[in-house]
């Protein structure tokens, strides 16, 4: 789920099944930090706010590159090592390039898709 810093995610969970999420937020200044060569991190975030599409479909293999950039975040946060600073940003950026290819790749149909809303979140 795309989400920017102004919107509300307020799930409706059926609890017979099982339901899984990856919250990442990220200030401004990160993004600004790493925006070179033409390549904007926010691209994905930014298509799914103007095509109102917040919601990405993944297959097998895209849920699984996003997971392992994941589960590779999480063990690099917990690391009191040499260079943990930049290795987390290494595997933060790493993880934003891969959910923009799979956010922009249309090969495979639209991925975005649009979900419904209380329009009282809205305000």
């Amino acid at each position: 789920m795309f989400l920017s810093s102004s919107e509300v995610h307020k799930p409706i969970i059926d609890p017979s099944v099982e339901y899984e999420r990856i919250i990442v937020w990220l200030n401004e200044g990160f993004y600004k930090q790493y925006n070179k060569y033409d390549d904007d991190l926010k691209t994905c975030f930014i298509k799914a706010t103007q095509q109102n599409r917040h919601l990405m479909r993944l297959g097998h293999e895209e849920l699984d590159v996003i997971k392992t950039a994941v589960d590779r975040l999480e063990f690099a946060r917990n690391q009191e090592m040499f260079g943990n600073k930049l290795m987390n940003d290494s595997l933060l950026i790493q993880f934003l390039i891969h959910l923009n290819r799979i956010a922009l790749d249309d090969g495979n149909g639209e991925r975005l898709i649009e979900v419904d809303y209380d329009e009282k979140l809205k305000k």
